[in-house]
């Protein structure tokens, strides 16, 4: 499945139907906010890219994004800088992980996060349009504690290896985004 087929496949389309109760309620809480926690390390060729898919995924006021950095040697902080720039009004914090682990980050990244409903991201990731928020939809109809979508993942380097990790991470539901209610499944902030 190419990116254009993934984002069609994913895409949130009006609808006429009405909206349930937990859908209409996702815009009108303050509770209802959203983290979304990525790690990275030595990322400068593919953050801003995730960066800028992610920043019109969820209301501004009720989203942020979490950046989770393994001490990157390469311009990764510059290239997130950047996009802090360009996007002023979003929440853009960047955590320290001298530790350099995925489990690590993504514990300083949740602990660091303000929202109560967390995403966690790779940073090749590339979210189709309208991702979190239908993420967040379902996850909202009250009967799911966590929801994982497909999500087109680019190689981190150009071999073979990276490539088929890529090509099959892509292929996958929940291998690179999953997204949790601390309070739906039982885990307390």
């Amino acid at each position: 499945m190419n990116y254009r087929q993934l984002e069609m496949s994913m895409s949130v389309e009006p609808t006429t139907e009405p909206q349930s109760e937990s859908v209409a309620r996702l815009s009108n809480k303050s509770e209802d906010t959203v983290s979304v926690v990525i790690p990275c390390y030595n990322e400068e060729r593919y953050i801003g890219k995730a960066l800028e898919q992610l920043a019109d995924q969820f209301a501004v006021d009720q989203y942020e994004l979490v950046i989770v950095d393994g001490m990157s040697e390469d311009n990764t902080r510059g290239v997130i800088e950047d996009f802090k720039k360009k996007e002023p009004n979003l929440v853009v914090r960047i955590v320290d992980n001298p530790a350099r682990n995925i489990p690590t980050a993504l514990n300083l990244g949740i602990s660091a996060a303000k929202g109560h409903i967390i995403a966690r991201m790779d940073a090749h990731a590339v979210p189709c349009s309208g991702y979190i928020r239908r993420c967040v939809e379902v996850l909202n109809q009250e009967t799911a504690g966590a929801v994982g979508m497909p999500c087109l993942v680019r190689a981190g380097a150009d071999t073979t290896m990276a490539q088929a990790i890529a090509t099959a991470a892509s292929a996958c539901v929940a291998t690179d985004v999953l997204m949790f209610a601390p309070s739906i499944t039982g885990i307390e902030g």
